[in-house]
Parts: structure tokens; sequence; C-alpha cells
């Protein structure tokens, strides 16, 4: 079973293990399976089968009795253990979908696949450690440009950015808009290192090194 890791109110399902990140469908494929393995278990389950056991003598020296236990109870805990996370799932895909409509409002599904076309609009690129700064034009429409960057990267992360189109929308990237500048930062360096080698590409001779 694939470990999890939950956006929004549903993060960490404990599994001790390293986590991978999924898309909307693949947590609902993990959630079918899951479903899957507790119907398996829950047929495995007989509410009638029964053993009993002689115990054994308590430290006072009373034997305390027969004792009957079931020995399938164990796959109904398993399947009820499924269940849950079945339905951990479907949450964390709903989170994800949650995620992109509420920063896709009033946008199509196509619009939304579609990388904004801000490069007109970008007057110089600032190279830093943690990734670029794009520098916008006095003209350009600032906060319009942010929100369909914002969208595009929602749309890409729920999707796991198998299907983004835009270079700089990196797993492990943030956008953050202060003045007339949209930061693209990485949360690594070699995302920071991938940003900058995509910019450079992107922008050509409008980035520029900054000691930042």
């Amino acid at each position: 079973m694939r470990p999890l890791i939950l956006t929004g109110a549903f993060w960490a399902l404990a599994t001790g293990c390293a986590h991978t990140e999924l898309t909307a469908d693949e947590h609902r494929l993990e959630a079918q399976h899951e479903e899957a393995q507790a119907a398996q278990d829950a047929a495995r389950y007989d509410p009638s089968a029964t053993v009993t056991r002689t115990s054994r003598p308590s430290v006072d020296g009373l034997d305390e009795g027969l004792r009957s236990y079931n020995p399938t109870a164990e796959f109904l805990g398993a399947s009820e253990a499924h269940l849950r996370q079945a339905h951990a799932h479907y949450e964390a895909a709903k989170s994800l979908e949650k995620f992109e409509d509420a920063a896709c409002t009033g946008l199509t599904p196509a619009e939304r696949g579609a990388c904004p076309l801000f490069t007109a609009w970008v007057a110089q690129v600032e190279e830093t450690s943690k990734g670029v700064g794009l520098h916008l034009k006095a003209e350009a429409p600032t906060p319009q440009l942010f929100a369909q960057m914002q969208c595009h990267l929602a749309y890409a992360k729920a999707r796991g950015y198998e299907r983004q189109s835009c270079p700089l929308y990196i797993k492990g990237v943030t956008l953050d808009l202060k003045g007339s500048v949209i930061w693209v930062t990485g949360d690594s360096g070699a995302v920071a290192s991938e940003v900058r080698s995509e910019a450079r590409v992107l922008f050509g001779n409008k980035v520029a090194t900054s000691t930042r």
C-alpha cells in the first residue's frame, strides 16, 4: 500500500515510511484499492467461528475456566482499518480539488490547464538563491497575472504536475506577490536551481543575477 501525503486539513496518516505526494485521481484509485481490501477481509470474518480453550491457572493458583474467542475477528478489524484509509484518500482528493477550485474561480477547465502568457509583461528576471523574481512592467495587469499563475500551479499540483505546461511550475515551487514582483521560489536548493534554469530558457537576456 502506498504511503500518503494529504493536503489541507488531511495531513499525515502516519505510516512510518517515506511519503509520496499523490494526485486527486491517484487518491481515488488508492481509496478503491482500500475498499477492495476491506471487502476481502470482511468476507474472511465468520461471526459463528469460535474456539474454546482452557485458560492457564492464574497466579493465585485458581483455574480461570474455559474461554471462547473468535479467531477470525482480526479480519473484521483489518477491514475497518482499510475503510478508514479509503475515507482518508477520498478526503485528500476532495481537498486537492477544492484547493484548485478556490484558486481558479471563474476560469474554465481549459483556461486552468493553459499556461498564462505572461512573458510579454516581464521587464526583468532576478535570480536569487531561492529561485527567481519576475519584475513586471508598469502597465502589467499584476493581480490578474498572479491569480492566473496561482490557478495554474494549483491545477498542476492536483494532477501531480504531469499535465502542466509551464516550465516554471515544478513540484516544490511556491508563488508570492510583493509589489510588482512575482517570486517563484523552490522548497529546496535543487528545485530553486531548476527554476533558475527554466527561467533562463524562457526569458533569455531578461535574466539578471542578484546578490540575495
